[in-house]
């Protein structure tokens, strides 16, 4: 739809292409936990996120659909993409690839890594992080207990 594309090679890197140009090299950028940018779904951001974003003083939300908003954390466009409705294991695993190969992560609520081949396809609450060096952690862990009690 945008004439744009992302593709990764691993222990290579990951790159985007517009149009017909070449293709550029990504990374994940290093956050400004003053200025962090969170991308997430109109329809499918939640409360969990609204609360994530009260503690993320100055953080900004870019809101859009599809696997756009893992690739703009492997760009270094956004810092963060919580997403705490279910995905399916073919909705996010193209995107994982890409994010890891740009430096990022794709992580579970517990920190660890998004893995596949499980019983059932369907993911559970998935956080695509650009900057591991930032304790996100901290967020997540304080927003979901702060909307469960």
């Amino acid at each position: 739809m945008l004439d744009r594309y992302y593709f990764a090679e691993k222990d290579k890197g990951a790159w985007r292409q517009d149009a017909d140009n070449t293709p550029r090299l990504i990374n994940a950028r290093k956050a400004d936990p003053e200025n962090l940018c969170v991308v997430a779904s109109k329809d499918h951001a939640g409360p969990e996120v609204a609360t994530m974003l009260e503690r993320m003083e100055g953080a900004s939300l870019k809101s859009m659909g599809s696997s756009l908003k893992f690739c703009l954390v492997a760009e270094g466009e956004a810092d963060f993409y919580p997403r705490f409705v279910p995905t399916m294991e073919w909705d996010t695993a193209a995107a994982q690839c890409v994010v890891e190969a740009a430096g990022g992560k794709v992580c579970l609520e517990d920190g660890l890594p998004l893995r596949y081949q499980k019983k059932t396809l369907t993911n559970p609450s998935v956080f695509t992080i650009g900057d591991t060096k930032l304790c996100w952690m901290d967020y997540l862990n304080s927003s979901t207990i702060e909307v469960k009690t």
